[in-house]
């Protein structure tokens, strides 16, 4: 629940209170749920990931025609096609390296990080990555895994969004 708590309030400093804030805030209360089911179960249920989507889009307008930031919303629009589209890809590739449940939460992750800002996407999206390496490469040295072994890459995605928020990138 502290990550949750990090998320609304490092997008709160990040962000200020705006209509935008509504995305975030959500996102921190599903957090919790999202870490769980994925690290138990490897799923991220869509009944958690799919409200999201109209969420950001209610709130990301609402914030452009209050403050006439529109740059902010086409930046949101492009974070989400970019970062579900490149999890897209990875989750069609044989062997399917990706779930459709990282894919669905990429994209609005990739909105989220993006109207923040493009520093904070590419954080996100790469912090992910990197932080599955420093996890999961301990692991393979001792041979608690194979290289083969499902992975919940959910945890990773969303520690490394908030990492982005929090450290407002």
């Amino acid at each position: 629940m502290a990550a949750g708590a990090v998320l609304a309030v490092g997008a709160t400093l990040t962000i200020g209170e705006r209509p935008a804030l509504l995305l975030y805030v959500y996102l921190g209360a599903v957090l919790l749920p999202l870490l769980v089911c994925d690290m138990r179960l490897h799923r991220l249920p869509t009944c958690f990931i799919a409200p999201a989507y109209p969420v950001a889009a209610v709130a990301f307008l609402a914030d452009a025609v209050m403050t006439g930031e529109w740059s902010r919303l086409l930046h949101a629009v492009l974070g989400c096609a970019v970062l579900g589209g490149v999890y897209l890809v990875l989750c069609a590739m044989p062997g399917g390296l990706m779930g459709l449940g990282d894919v669905r939460l990429a994209g609005v992750l990739g909105a989220a990080l993006a109207w923040i800002s493009w520093e904070a996407l590419l954080i996100g999206a790469l912090g992910a990555f990197v932080l599955s390496f420093l996890v999961g490469l301990p692991q393979l040295l001792l041979r608690r895994t194979r290289l083969q072994s499902r992975v919940a890459f959910g945890p990773y995605m969303l520690l490394a969004s908030v990492l982005a928020v929090a450290a407002g990138a």
